[in-house]
């Protein structure tokens, strides 16, 4: 079923390798990869003891990304380089309490950003965090956001602003406006209105294409109808393009959103496992008639974010999300109009694309120059670390021998202890013993030597030498 809070991700890398990533009631999050014989391997699991609230997205360097909230209310950050997982967490719940958080991930060349509501008494905050090297910072309130199925939205540019979309009240209605974060102050800006209707306007999904211009849909309220709009915004202007009504309606647009395919805008909307779409080219506001797009037979539509990092592919397919059905594969909607190299292409088609896949060849080498040259200087900071830690080794020996040293020290008054009390046992045996007689033994000390048998010279003998 096309349900916006149950998303599937299909990432494709630049290998061709291609990942889906699903939630799973019994195991959690997992993913499998599509084999050879164009068929889904068995699942793996990501992470156990997940609360359905997630959102993912693959990088340039195909690294997945991953935020996720557990069965504790805890936000954790997965990052998975196609072999091995790194899982941290990056906001823990002061109380094992789970709700819908409507988490969203940013890939970042270091991290990532998080994007995620709270709740603050009956209202809910909209907040922001950096996770950089692994490490998250303190997350910063952005501002108060309406508790309703999309609380939010967000886009991003080429130079790594963030512009998030939310309703904010103009004093009677619901009005969508926009904060931007630019990310050499990472700080945000003031709300900047984008409607102004006398009605509510809900449900923004906007999308930049390669060229940072601003695509925008979202339903607004009229008498006994909706509306669905479509708006755009050149990347250096805050003008807003006049509104163009895609669709009416008596029935929401809950399940509507837009894609760019090539240098096409499409405009879909999901009723009863049918896809509605209506289609204009990026440079123009000619908008096609409403059409029906056949796409399931009598398979379920699911809701899919695609991303592709394949040579021929990369930006052709831009979406917040997409239908799509999966079988033994998957089938993408409007993935027929993605221009592909064949034998039909023509020679001027089929230049561009081999220009465009060497810059990209181009652009991967170098990102490979910078990984190797990264993990060189990780490398002498680790044979620096190897020497440093061998010198603190030898110091502690050093420090443990004078430790043994003290203890053979501390242990000679017990030793003198014990001697002065076998003298003094000595002592009051001499004290009992008549002297006389040994003396008158002989008639001279000189030449008495006590027997082998004579108790009281090796008594005696014991006490001198317990003396010396």
């Amino acid at each position: 079923m096309y349900d916006l809070e149950n998303k599937h991700y299909i990432f494709k890398k630049t290998s061709g390798n291609t990942w889906h990533i699903f939630y799973s009631e019994k195991y959690g999050l997992c993913y499998r990869v599509l084999e050879a014989n164009n068929s889904w391997s068995s699942p793996s699991v990501l992470a156990k003891d997940v609360y359905p609230d997630y959102h993912a997205d693959i990088d340039e360097k195909n690294y997945i990304h991953l935020v996720y909230q557990d069965n504790k209310g805890n936000l954790n950050y997965l990052w998975h380089d196609g072999t091995a997982q790194t899982n941290i967490n990056i906001l823990r719940s002061k109380i094992p309490y789970t709700y819908k958080k409507h988490v969203t991930i940013i890939p970042r060349e270091a991290g990532a950003e998080v994007m995620f509501v709270v709740k603050h008494k009956e209202s809910l905050k909209l907040a922001h965090q950096f996770v950089t090297n692994d490490k998250p910072d303190n997350p910063k309130v952005i501002d108060y956001v309406m508790n309703n199925e999309m609380p939010y939205s967000i886009t991003t540019s080429k130079d790594g602003t963030v512009t998030v979309f939310y309703q904010a009240t103009d004093g009677k209605y619901l009005q969508l406006g926009t904060r931007k974060m630019y990310p050499s102050s990472r700080q945000w800006g003031e709300f900047t209105p984008v409607t102004r209707h006398n009605g509510n306007c809900e449900y923004p999904r906007p999308v930049n294409d390669i060229n940072d211009l601003t695509h925008l849909c979202y339903q607004r309220q009229q008498i006994n109808q909706y509306e669905l709009i479509y708006q755009q915004k050149q990347p250096d202007k805050n003008v807003w393009s006049p509104e163009t009504v895609i669709q009416s309606s008596i029935h929401p647009f809950k399940k509507a959103s837009l894609a760019i395919i090539d240098n096409r805008v499409v405009i879909f909307w999901i009723r009863n496992n049918i896809i509605f779409f209506s289609s204009s080219n990026v440079e123009e506001n000619n908008w096609s008639r409403t059409q029906k797009y056949n796409l399931s037979g009598f398979k379920e539509i699911e809701c899919v974010k695609y991303k592709s990092n394949a040579i021929y592919e990369q930006d052709k397919i831009i979406s917040p999300e997409i239908p799509a059905v999966f079988s033994r594969s998957y089938k993408i909607a409007f993935y027929e109009d993605v221009k592909t190299p064949n034998e039909s292409t023509p020679p001027p088609l089929l230049k561009d694309l081999i220009v465009e896949s060497l810059n990209t060849l181009k652009n991967s080498v170098d990102d490979l120059k910078k990984s190797v040259t990264h993990l060189d200087e990780k490398l002498f900071y680790l044979d620096s670390e190897k020497e440093h830690i061998k010198k603190e080794l030898v110091k502690l020996s050093l420090k443990m021998k004078e430790v043994e040293n003290i203890k053979v020290q501390s242990s000679l008054p017990a030793q003198l202890e014990f001697l002065n009390q076998k003298y003094k046992e000595l002592e009051e045996k001499l004290s009992n013993t008549n002297v006389h007689e040994i003396l008158n033994k002989d008639n001279s000390l000189e030449d008495t030597s006590p027997n082998e048998g004579s108790n009281e010279g090796k008594e005696y003998d014991s006490a001198e030498e317990d003396k010396k």
